[in-house]
């Protein structure tokens, strides 16, 4: 049995090749085919790099089918009203599509500890700690950060570090470092916060994929209780709750992605599907060496994307984008009180709006030798967050 899927251009003026992601479970059910069985071919019969990524086992409904497109889409409507395409799901072979190449997942460990892992894509390599203290030297702040980015193996968290120092022990990016979760009206405070930098996280068993498409992970962060008052019956009410975070590379491409949401279930019951869709926010803390002179630029009309850059080559930066409006940035982060005065503006903090699903994009760039001092080096942001955050390519079963 095959079964077609429209694919919607959102973006009325131009064509778009991206990578599509869409939910897996209405298709399998329509479809019944599994992923060791899946071949996606276009309208032109081309068969797609294609895949299938789990981003919580007890819950099929949050998986995902991810397959990139070898011919333009023609434009569309910004409403997704009207289809520019289709693509057919097939049973057959999908190792004709080639293998994943240079996307790779790497898990470190420490005896039965994992500790941290690394996801490559070819050009883009990202470090990340699960455990707070990753280095046994009382610093115990780093759990949930990437503590080295490197893009075409040049290192853009310390850039250009004195050679005689070595690389700044603190730099760090992409790390949650708590969330604030929305509570009852009726409560008397209006969020409960919840500390993340100092409690170890675990890798969700089953959800490590490298496909043809890109390399994903999902990871957890340690069990926090959320209580709240019913006023109907005067009960009290707890919630087990997780950060669930899924973190991804795409082939080619110089940022990483990850959707977050809160998996919540009552007190006493076993782990499955989150019972309850809870709005939380995530705040952001980096460490980062942009110079003296660094720029920050964040349209307060599009408050859902901004960009960091340095002005000295190698005119290194970071941007960041977001379904949920983010805060403006601030730098010096301001509970910087273990970080000395004169190195306070490598510190950079902002926090997400309240969500139920929060996607966020980290871009980073620089400047090779050979080519010309870039101008508006802040607009690719705007680019990524416009293509794979505010407007991406979808797929929907016909």
């Amino acid at each position: 049995m095959s079964l077609k899927l429209h694919v919607f251009n959102p973006t009325p003026d131009r064509e778009r090749t991206d990578y599509v992601v869409t939910d897996w479970l209405p298709i399998y059910e329509r479809a019944q085919i599994g992923p060791e069985e899946l071949v996606v071919r276009d309208s032109a019969g081309n068969i797609l790099p294609a895949q299938v990524d789990r981003v919580d086992p007890d819950d099929p409904s949050r998986d995902l089918l991810i397959f990139e497109l070898k011919n333009p889409l023609p434009p569309g409507d910004e409403h997704y009203q009207t289809p520019s395409d289709y693509v057919k799901i097939e049973r057959g072979r999908p190792d004709e599509v080639g293998p994943a190449g240079d996307l790779q997942v790497h898990v470190e460990e420490e005896g039965d500890v994992e500790t941290g892992f690394k996801l490559l894509n070819g050009r883009l390599e990202v470090w990340f700690k699960l455990i707070p203290e990753p280095w046994k030297d009382g610093r115990g702040w780093f759990a949930g950060s990437a503590y080295s980015v490197q893009l075409d193996r040049k290192e853009l968290l310390d850039a250009f570090p004195m050679s005689w120092w070595g690389h700044d022990p603190e730099k760090r990016c992409m790390q949650v470092d708590y969330i604030e979760m929305s509570r009852p009206g009726w409560e008397p405070e209006p969020m409960q916060r919840f500390d993340l930098f100092t409690q170890q996280y675990r890798i969700v068993p089953g959800t490590i994929s490298r496909g043809p498409v890109r390399a994903s992970i999902t990871i957890a962060s340690q069990p926090f209780r959320y209580d709240f008052h019913d006023p109907f019956t005067g009960e009290r009410h707890d919630l087990t709750c997780e950060l669930f975070r899924t973190i991804t590379i795409p082939r080619r491409v110089n940022f990483a992605q990850e959707d977050m949401f809160i998996k919540a279930r009552r007190a006493g019951t076993e782990p499955g599907p989150g019972e309850v869709s809870l709005y939380f926010s995530a705040h952001y803390f980096s460490y980062m060496q942009m110079g003296m002179k660094r720029s920050i630029f964040h349209l307060p009309t599009v408050p859902d994307w901004f960009a960091i850059s340095s002005p000295w080559e190698p005119y290194q930066g970071y941007g960041f984008a977001t379904n949920a409006h983010a805060t403006p940035v601030l730098n010096p982060h301001p509970d910087c009180a273990h970080f000395p005065e004169e190195i306070a503006y490598r510190t950079f903090s902002w926090s997400t709006m309240p969500h139920t699903n929060i996607s966020a994009l980290h871009l980073f760039w620089y400047r090779a030798p050979w080519e010309p001092k870039p101008k508006h080096t802040e607009s690719q942001t705007g680019h990524a967050w416009y293509e794979f955050v505010f407007k991406p390519l979808i797929a929907r079963v016909l």
